[in-house]
């Protein structure tokens, strides 16, 4: 979809949390303690990122929400955080809980 919308002015990117989240997807007898699980605000900064003009040239990436170094500017963040759309560039195994 990023290549057929090149040069539209449309971005496409996904944002991913990087493992389970403690949201009504995980049923509450799953075997895990929700404090355990990702939180979904782990999304929020490369979210806000995404939707500001600094994001405007960015398309065809994917974020991985546990990697986005808040400690770091937005633009090194999301080099730290970012790969292409395709999950070959992307060698990070999500986070498990433990059981």
């Amino acid at each position: 979809m990023a290549a057929d919308l090149e040069g539209t002015g449309v971005t496409v990117n996904v944002i991913i949390p990087g493992g389970a989240v403690n949201t009504p997807m995980i049923p509450a007898e799953a075997p895990f303690a929700r404090d355990a699980l990702l939180q979904p605000k782990v999304m929020l900064p490369p979210l806000l990122w995404l939707v500001s003009r600094a994001a405007d040239h960015v398309t065809g990436k994917r974020f991985l929400g546990t990697s986005w170094d808040a400690a770091l500017a937005s633009d090194a963040a999301a080099e730290k955080a970012g790969a292409p759309i395709g999950w070959k560039a992307l060698a990070v195994l999500p986070i498990r809980p433990a059981l």
